[in-house]
């Protein structure tokens, strides 16, 4: 059989055929400063495919490294009016494979090495959130999004989504996705085979189910004992909640409110809600559109609550309480998606929540799929566990932080006391948070991006967007106020709902972060850079500015960066008294006098000092 990138060719081929669509794109996508019409929509595509096809194919890295990490969602990313005329025939305005295999060039131009796509799975329909649904309400883990595919192409989402890796590899770049393995659609596919796979609670609690509720003193005494490791004997919900919670049932079928099941003496009991599982007094209410999958079976323990499902009574850890089918099942999906998309790895939504014998065997068997599969861990801690369980890096917690001058400066201090056990995301946003762009000046947003590039053991990640200066955020999930969760309806989030990226309006944000890029490019040290460098955090005398000297492993060369996230143009004096550093390169604006750096740092800017050093920097 053809390779899928050569089908989806054939298939614009016998589009081309039919009278020309004009069709707006963005002029991100083709490199102009604004949107192009073009004469028809699939000469564009066969247009853009030809070029990737003509193009030598360049070797995927077989390792773990990931080179610079666009993170998106295919839906969100490539959203877009490419005006009336292609609305009429059936092109999409919202993201799909074929548009994300257009924007590839637009990628390589800013130096993407890794395409990291949010949940890809088909969506569930039950409790939709916003317009669209949540990608992380998953109604078959195997399955492809039918609306991430253009309905004119007579190829499946499946085969849509293997053309778009296949186009990805041909360019060099690792594509990835993150995977949803503890919840599920209220709406499941695997409720029909499955039923003991779920919780179920008697179908007369369904409409007013929600989180147990623990007394100040009992969330104090938990907190206490899981902060200190302890998992036994840890409080329970109330029994009154217990109760609302029901055996498997022996029929079931699927209605607008999701599976509703029928127990051997008649009674009806439904599957319920999720909801925050910690802390254990998290105010959000039960979600509408997902379910915890019950990964144990202990009699004991037939509820959903903190123990049961994150951090897990003692009493469930072991072999005998596993839901051993629903644990093969989870095990498969990533090397499924592997095979069959040819996928280069997988980023685990809140693997930190899954037990560890669980994670364990699911990156194993991904690697056994895949010995050089990335495996991402959203975690926001940088420990130890991660690194033993055998993941590559994890999203860690500078989008908390990174984003003022202290939370980075602390973040240096860390890397300079060696303290970062794991490799971790360098970004400043997530689509979880705020966007840098809305938390800082939209001028200084490459510069801060750029300096946590810099740190070793960081992967740096782009937040479809950043490069845009979007401020808009993608979802209220973490770091909000209650004001801003309420200015923010789901309607108006592009995790719920088509909210496209400013395409048009973004250009001159575009055009900094280049240059930005361009500047860091143009300092060849920082090829040479490992992660063993030596690292020494900077005091300056202007607490606006955040500096770190980085020495190469093994070398004399290394690199003083310093960022400015102030308004103004700042002379500023670093000591250099516990560095290696002998002397500077020669740099307009700098001078070495003594054990001390002077220096002119613009607004808002990074400005980069090579050295040379005493020593190796080992």
């Amino acid at each position: 059989m053809k390779p899928a990138l050569e089908r989806l060719r054939d298939e614009l081929a016998r589009l081309d055929r039919f009278p020309p669509t004009p069709y707006r794109v963005p002029g991100a996508w083709v490199g102009d400063e604004s949107y192009r019409m073009e004469a028809s929509a699939a000469r564009y595509f066969l247009g853009v495919l030809d070029e990737i096809l003509a193009m030598p194919p360049v070797e995927v890295q077989r390792t773990s490294s990931t080179g610079v990490i666009y993170n998106a969602l295919v839906r969100h990313v490539t959203s877009y009016d490419h005006g009336p005329d292609a609305r009429r025939v059936g092109w999409r305005t919202t993201g799909t494979f074929l548009k994300m295999i257009a924007i590839l060039p637009y990628l390589r131009s800013i130096n993407i090495g890794t395409i990291l796509l949010l949940p890809i799975n088909e969506l569930g329909s039950v409790g939709q959130k916003g317009t669209h649904g949540s990608p992380y309400s998953v109604r078959n883990p195997f399955a492809i999004e039918p609306g991430l595919s253009e309905p004119l192409i007579e190829l499946t989402a499946q085969e849509q989504a293997q053309a778009f890796v296949e186009a990805a590899h041909r360019m060099g770049m690792k594509v990835i996705t993150e995977v949803v393995l503890r919840t599920a659609s209220l709406d499941s596919a695997l409720a029909e085979d499955h039923p003991e796979w779920f919780y179920w609670i008697h179908a007369d609690k369904a409409d007013t189910f929600a989180a147990p509720v623990f007394s100040e003193i009992q969330c104090a005494d938990i907190i206490a004992q899981v902060e200190r490791g302890s998992r036994s004997q840890l409080p329970e919900p109330s029994l009154e909640y217990q109760r609302q919670f029901a055996g498997t049932p022996i029929q079931r079928h699927c209605d607008s409110s999701g599976w509703i099941g029928t127990m051997a003496d008649g009674q009806f009991v439904r599957i319920p809600g999720a909801f925050a599982d910690w802390p254990p007094d998290d105010p959000q209410p039960a979600w509408s559109d997902v379910t915890y999958l019950r990964l144990h079976h202990h009699p004991d323990f037939p509820y959903m609550a903190y123990n049961t499902i994150r951090m897990f009574d003692e009493r469930l850890d072991s072999a005998d309480m596993e839901n051993t089918g629903l644990w093969n099942m989870i095990a498969a999906i990533i090397p499924t998606q592997m095979r069959t998309l040819g996928t280069d790895g997988a980023m685990i939504d809140m693997g930190h929540a899954l037990p560890s014998s669980l994670r364990q065997r699911i990156i194993s068997e991904a690697r056994q799929q895949n010995p050089d599969a990335v495996m991402i861990e959203e975690n926001f801690h940088l420990d130890t566990a991660s690194a033993r369980d055998g993941f590559t890096i994890v999203t860690g917690y500078l989008p908390f932080d990174g984003y003022s001058a202290d939370g980075l400066r602390r973040f240096v201090d860390r890397i300079a006391a060696s303290d970062v056990p794991i490799g971790f995301m360098g970004w400043g946003e997530s689509h979880n948070t705020p966007r840098l762009a809305s938390r800082i000046d939209q001028r200084a947003c490459a510069s801060v991006w750029m300096f946590m590039s810099l740190f070793p053991k960081s992967a740096p990640c782009i937040a479809a967007g950043m490069e845009l200066g979007e401020t808009r955020p993608m979802n209220t999930g973490l770091g909000f106020t209650q004001e801003q969760i309420a200015q923010w309806p789901a309607t108006e989030l592009a995790l719920f709902s088509d909210v496209p990226l400013d395409w048009d309006g973004g250009v001159e944000n575009l055009a900094q972060f280049r240059s930005a890029l361009s500047r860091r490019q143009s300092h060849d040290i920082v090829r040479y850079f490992t992660d063993e460098d030596r690292v020494d955090a900077l005091k300056c005398d202007h607490d606006a500015i955040v500096a770190f000297h980085r020495q190469a492993h093994g070398s004399s060369r290394g690199l003083v960066v310093l960022l400015n996230l102030s308004s103004e143009t700042l002379h500023v004096c670093v000591d250099l008294q516990h560095t290696n550093i002998r002397a500077i390169a020669v740099e307009p604006r700098c001078s070495m006098q003594g054990k001390m750096l002077w220096c002119d740092v613009p607004a808002y800017a990074i400005c980069y000092v090579p050295t040379h050093c005493v020593g190796n920097g080992s």
